[in-house]
């Protein structure tokens, strides 16, 4: 799945009837994940990227 995007992904529940929840907790800098996350975005801003 991580080929496709979220957009992608949303798209291919909406054509198979199926729903899409968004986890609310994606959302809250309680969770490192999210920290680091945003974090990797502000390092892709300035040019920078892990591979």
């Amino acid at each position: 799945m991580l080929d496709f995007s979220k957009d992608d992904m949303y798209k291919i529940c909406q054509g198979s009837n199926h729903l899409w929840v968004e986890d609310p907790t994606n959302n809250s800098m309680q969770y490192a994940r999210n920290r680091i996350r945003a974090s990797l975005r502000c390092l892709s801003t300035e040019g920078l990227q892990l591979h």
